[in-house]
């Protein structure tokens, strides 16, 4: 009754707290670009994604994959973004199609499936370009970059700039990057030339940062001349955007050219800028503060030669990396935290005031139903397993006492022994009802003058007789299924050799019907019996056939 009771109240719970999946993903859909943690923290709440209907649950896996990829997390886990590709194809939905084509590539490639990421690439191009949708086509040319040598990468570069202008001196940046690192040099010399005078033409904020990476590339390759005039042209082109770090480069390459002075001067306006802008809580404060330590010590030094300061510089940008993104995430989940409690709020306010009274009331009705129809249930059950067992006990009194003549003698003679033997008259006394009074009257006239009854208390008294009435069924049995059968089981078998039905046996073993049936169902898969063989018949003939053996 208890667990009953429980599994209605969770049917209740379940129908007065679960929200409306349609809705929640609509408002996850008209917020997920402005803010798409909270449209993942509302798609949470829904349990069981894949079991939505098609179009809530292609628009599930493609607004999940969406936000994931606007705040840069991983889509590692966005299967769901496969679906939505193939239900939009469906519905000749092209603005999610195309998205989904480009969500679908990262997947693949995220999971190291470069293959499929391919091929769903060039699928997507070829419907970008149908749709002459040239934003789309940058776009999955961008994605196709990434998961191409950088060889290769040059190729979807040019096709870039050639759809989106936009993207012009990034993409000769990148061009130029990707020359540094395969070669020729001259040609990461031309497209890094060709980068910064674009970004001035085009007045683009990246301006400096590609002038600075190109001295770093001359400096590289041992041009400090070139250099020098490459991080000067970005302090004079982009006098605002002038940093500290890009100071103490400058100072560390007339360091090594042994200009001391020029090299203090740029050290000393690096540090005038960090000083002036330091933020102790930025990200950046170790690794300035650490470069121009750095630098300080080797003009201090003085001695000239080449200073490798690049191995430095990585690592405290991966220092400035690691703090910018726990600061990002602490920052995203406290936001995170207010809209998903607001917008929790909002729901419940929603739903809950109508839902509260209702779910109240239908609980108490059918809590108050189930118990009353339980207990009714049980107690029905109670008087009809009583009415079998007295009936079941009528059938073996009539059968323990009818004549030799009436019925094989055999089967009366055990049936008597079997009635003393149990007990039964202490079961049926238990029950002190008028009708168990006459039972106990009729089993006190159960006899046998031929066989001891008074000697023959357990089961293995029981056997001898078994095997004398039954062709030594017992034996026979023990013989062949000792190590199959356990004891309780071959008693078992031995009732049924001596044709008690099911009801029978559960009279006098005391034990529900229900049980008796599951004991015959596991002796039959022990002895590789089908369900409706005989028990007694099958183990008679492996018995045979063993003993024959």
């Amino acid at each position: 009754m208890k667990n009953a009771v429980n599994f209605l109240i969770l049917i209740l719970l379940c129908f007065a707290c679960t929200p409306d999946a349609k809705e929640m993903i609509s408002h996850a859909e008209s917020v997920w670009q402005e803010y798409p943690d909270s449209a993942l923290s509302i798609l949470t709440r829904i349990d069981f994604p894949d079991k939505l209907a098609d179009k809530e649950k292609a628009d599930y896996g493609w607004i999940t994959a969406s936000a994931h990829y606007s705040s840069h997390k991983s889509l590692s886990t966005d299967s769901l973004i496969l679906f939505a590709l193939n239900y939009y194809k469906s519905k000749n939905d092209s603005l999610k199609l195309l998205s989904s084509y480009q969500l679908s590539v990262l997947y693949y490639a995220l999971k190291n499936d470069f293959k499929s990421a391919s091929l769903l690439n060039e699928e997507g191009l070829s419907l970008a370009k149908q749709l002459n949708d040239s934003i789309a086509i940058a776009e999955l040319y961008f994605i196709k970059s990434e998961i191409e040598s950088e060889k290769e990468a040059i190729k979807s570069y040019h096709q870039i700039k050639a759809y989106d202008n936009r993207f012009e001196a990034a993409m000769e940046y990148r061009i130029a990057l990707a020359y540094g690192r395969t070669g020729p040099r001259d040609s990461a010399i031309h497209y890094f030339e060709k980068s910064t005078k674009t970004a001035l033409l085009k007045n683009d904020r990246e301006g400096p940062h590609y002038w600075r990476n190109y001295g770093d590339f001359l400096y590289a390759i041992g041009d400090k001349k070139g250099a020098l005039g490459a991080m000067l042209s970005a302090i004079r082109y982009y006098p605002e955007y002038a940093n500290s770090n890009l100071y103490s480069t400058i100072a560390l390459i007339y360091t090594e050219e042994h200009q001391i002075d020029s090299a203090q001067y740029f050290l000393n306006q690096a540090k005038k800028i960090y000083q002036e802008r330091a933020d102790k809580d930025s990200p950046n404060y170790l690794t300035t503060n650490n470069t121009i330590l750095a630098i300080q010590a080797v003009i201090d030094y003085a001695k000239g030669g080449h200073i490798d300061n690049h191995q430095l510089g990585r690592y405290n940008d991966s220092i400035a990396k690691v703090i910018t993104k726990k600061q990002i995430e602490s920052q995203a989940e406290l936001k995170t935290i207010n809209l998903l409690e607001h917008n929790a709020l909002q729901l419940k306010i929603r739903h809950r005031n109508t839902q509260l009274l209702m779910s109240m009331l239908i609980s108490s009705f059918l809590i108050v139903a189930g118990v009353f129809y339980i207990y009714l249930r049980r107690k029905k059950q109670k008087l009809q397993e009583a009415e079998e067992k007295n009936e079941a006990l009528q059938r073996l009194l009539q059968d323990a006492t009818k004549s030799d003549a009436e019925k094989d003698n055999t089967t009366n003679f055990f049936k008597k022994i079997l009635l003393q033997q149990l007990g039964l008259i202490r079961l049926v006394a238990s029950i002190p009802t008028s009708q168990n009074q006459e039972l106990l009257q009729q089993m006190a006239q159960i006899s046998n003058d031929e066989i001891p009854v008074d000697s023959l208390l357990v089961w293995e008294d029981l056997y001898p007789i078994i095997d004398s009435v039954y062709d030594n069924f017992y034996s026979n049995m023990y013989s062949t299924f000792k190590n199959t059968l356990s004891d309780k089981e071959m008693q078992l078998c031995c009732l049924l050799c001596a044709e008690f039905t099911t009801k029978e046996i559960s009279v006098v073993t005391q034990q529900s019907v229900r049980t008796i049936y599951q004991r015959k169902t596991t002796i039959r898969q022990k002895l590789q019996m089908d369900e409706k063989e005989d028990i007694v018949s099958n183990i008679r003939f492996h018995s045979t056939k063993k003993m024959a053996n």
